[in-house]
């Protein structure tokens, strides 16, 4: 474990460039002010420190931003291990090895440390940033994005993958009328939420949380038609109890009633397309490019029921995921219940 004392994990957030006309400039604000702040599971030793790093320090690092990163306004997240770190880590590899494995639960430190070294350590930590993120992008989703992350290995060589989250331009979000809500505020919101020993989602919220994350998984402009699927796979997911899987018309009505004035006549509408695309989708009766053809976002042209639409869909999709997770927020609820009442004239007798 000596050997270990001193190490650094370390993330690097790159976030996407600003396009178009009305997207706002890359705000990290709201996640830096949370430095220090955010702990590993039960050590309050382990206040992970965030700062800004330029694209000079990215480059010192080794890391290939790609054309779509701005690697001026990048995140650097990292924690030192220390002997509270470690002994916590270990203790926890030490009972899950035991509550697997079939064997006796004799293991020597040596292995036990390969495994920190390798995995639940470094999960932990990646777990915990990405949840940040995610938790400051739900809370504003104007002002934060991100094309893609690099963690590093202990051994300050860093690994690259896509973990991308889009702009709402302005207008989308005037439209949905999403809010701006304190980042910190939010992330605690969602690491309070309902879970069992195994981690897995419980409530509706979380639920919700989970489906939408894998849309971050995909080059979001590159892959419109798979985040249009998981988007709406979370919408139902928060709208649908644990007692039942409403059908189109009770989701627009639970839709109503949570989002209140904010659902509008023109969202009813939209909501309404969004399941005639998806219907005509799921029934094999949209014309689709192959998977390989850059004309999968946009479809072929003057092709009826071609897949023209997907990015829209797909943007108006997204975002209402989020507007539904904020108000889950705002109402500081993980399960929203729904009821239907009858009101029936007296009897006239």
């Amino acid at each position: 474990m000596r050997t270990l004392l001193g190490k650094k994990l370390r993330i690097v957030a790159m976030p996407q460039k600003p396009f178009g006309k009305n997207v706002r400039i890359q705000d990290w604000r709201a996640v830096l002010a949370m430095d220090g702040s955010v702990c590993l599971r039960d050590v309050l030793s382990s206040g992970i420190r965030i700062r800004e790093c330029g694209s000079e320090e990215v480059t010192q690092l080794g890391l290939q931003t790609g054309t779509l990163s701005d690697s001026s306004r990048s995140l650097l997240f990292e924690i030192e291990l220390n002997r509270d770190i470690l002994a916590s880590y270990l203790h926890h590899t030490r009972k899950l090895i035991e509550k697997q494995s079939s064997e006796p639960a004799v293991r020597k430190d040596r292995e036990l440390r390969g495994v920190v070294f390798a995995g639940e350590l470094s999960r932990a930590f990646k777990h915990k940033v990405l949840m940040l993120i995610i938790a400051a992008h739900v809370a504003d989703p104007r002002n934060l994005s991100l094309n893609s992350i690099f963690s590093d290995d202990f051994q300050g060589r860093f690994g690259t993958e896509t973990f991308s989250m889009p702009f709402i331009p302005d207008p989308r979000a005037v439209e949905l009328d999403l809010k701006s809500h304190g980042a910190h505020e939010v992330f605690r919101f969602i690491e309070d939420g309902p879970h069992d020993t195994a981690d897995v989602p419980t409530c509706q919220l979380m639920k919700g949380l989970t489906y939408l994350s894998h849309t971050f998984r995909t080059p979001f402009a590159g892959e419109a038609l798979t985040s249009f699927v998981w988007a709406l796979a979370a919408i139902e997911a928060m709208l649908s109890t644990h007692a039942d899987k409403a059908n189109v018309t009770m989701l627009e009505m639970r839709l109503k009633a949570l989002l209140g004035d904010s659902f509008t006549d023109v969202l009813s509408g939209r909501f309404r397309e969004i399941y005639k695309y998806r219907n005509a989708l799921l029934h094999g009766n949209v014309s689709l490019p192959f998977s390989f053809d850059s004309r999968s976002v946009f479809g072929y042209r003057g092709v009826k029921n071609s897949n023209t639409m997907p990015f829209e869909f797909s943007q108006f999709t997204y975002g209402l995921a989020l507007k539904i997770m904020q108000r889950f927020f705002e109402l500081g609820s993980y399960d929203i219940g729904y009821r239907l009442d009858v009101a029936t004239k007296p009897s006239q007798n």
